[in-house]
């Protein structure tokens, strides 16, 4: 085995006299063992059985699939969210609508408007029914009347829609 030269021997190589390269040649691979000065700190998994790794594997799939399966709930709760949204604001685009049209059917018939706003009125009692067949008897007493109004059939015809709108939105 070569001895191997002490540090402060490197230290004193007058420079120029001997390149890097040099001064590596004069070691040997047994020089370059770490391990006995460090001693063996390689970790070893020899000593893990396969019941220790199928156990962990075992665990690190049941890990990823409960991550799935939070995500894809995540997912699920966040597209019912989407559509509850989008249902509440297509009521409120509809219940906005027929504002508009009550208010049109006033504005556009100045003549028949206190019997027109008379209707309006027996319309949105239907709401106040406690069952569905008082519901039922009110829709059709007003759909009745809704004929007598007025000869015009748009008129006819969006009194008849916000009727039914109101009565659709009946909870029995």
């Amino acid at each position: 085995m070569k001895s191997t030269p002490r540090l402060d021997e490197l230290i004193n190589i007058p420079k120029g006299k001997q390149k890097f390269d040099d001064i590596l040649k004069q070691f040997g691979p047994e020089d370059f063992d770490f391990s006995k000065v460090l001693g063996n700190t390689t970790p070893s998994f020899s000593s893990l059985s396969d019941s220790n790794h199928n156990a962990t594997m075992s665990r690190l799939r049941e890990i990823g699939d409960r991550i799935a399966e939070e995500k894809n709930k995540e997912k699920r709760e966040l597209e019912q969210y989407r559509e509850s949204v989008l249902v509440t604001l297509q009521g409120i685009e509809k219940n906005t609508a027929v504002l508009k049209e009550m208010s049109m059917l006033l504005q556009k018939h100045g003549e028949k408007q206190d019997e027109i706003f008379a209707i309006m009125i027996e319309i949105m009692e239907i709401m106040k029914c406690s069952n569905k067949e008082e519901a039922e008897t009110k829709f059709a007493a007003v759909t009745r009347k809704i004929a007598t109004v007025s000869e015009h059939a748009s008129t006819v015809t969006s009194l008849v829609g916000i009727a039914k709108t109101v009565y659709d939105a009946l909870p029995f």
